[in-house]
């Protein structure tokens, strides 16, 4: 996600999208001067007035690959757009492993004490949630339980940049890929058991 006092969602027509970005027909488009939407089977892309959200439906390196150099392509056009930040949020599911007849499993709450952040943060304070700073990333990783699956839980894993130019902004979008990683390993690091 990408952050801007104004953003304008107007600039981001069809025929623009597919002339400067994209170069084909998006199934699903809606364009007006309040926001736009685009949709394909890989991504949903919102402009608003003050963000640029793309989320992926496939994980697929391929597939993200080619959408974060989009992306960073479109901030590279606007330069003058007055950008706050940019993040990436990453939501993980772990599934506890599979029980024994008469066993509970039961997660009160993330094994951050028995975790090593010094090895993964600059500085990190792990109360209620592990906060923690990596080069110039605010990194917050966040734990709730599932309501669909039993004893699952929820991490999300959120990657903070305070930049505000074009430039800053598109090299931290060429880092998705390491992030998506990143987030998988902080995961595993609280719950070895299965990520999905």
């Amino acid at each position: 996600m990408v952050l801007a006092d104004s953003f304008n969602p107007s600039i981001a027509t069809k025929d623009w999208l597919r002339d400067n970005l994209i170069h084909e027909e998006p199934p699903v488009f809606i364009n007006t001067p309040l926001v736009s939407v685009f949709e394909t089977p890989e991504v949903h892309l919102l402009i608003d007035q003050s963000r640029l959200q793309l989320t992926f439906k496939i994980l697929d390196s391929n597939v993200m690959q080619k959408w974060v150099k989009l992306v960073a392509y479109y901030v590279e056009l606007l330069p003058h757009t007055p950008y706050k930040a940019v993040g990436f949020n990453f939501v993980w599911e772990v599934i506890p492993p599979t029980l024994q007849s008469g066993t509970v499993t039961c997660y009160d709450r993330c094994s951050c004490g028995e975790t090593n952040w010094e090895s993964v943060f600059d500085e990190y304070s792990s109360e209620p949630n592990v906060l923690g700073r990596r080069g110039e990333a605010v990194i917050r990783l966040g734990v709730e339980p599932s309501l669909d699956i039993g004893n699952s839980r929820i991490t999300t894993v959120n990657f903070h940049y305070n930049y505000q130019n074009a430039e800053r902004i598109s090299e931290a979008i060429g880092g998705l890929l390491d992030a998506v990683s990143d987030s998988r390993n902080f995961v595993t690091a609280i719950f070895p058991e299965n990520v999905e």
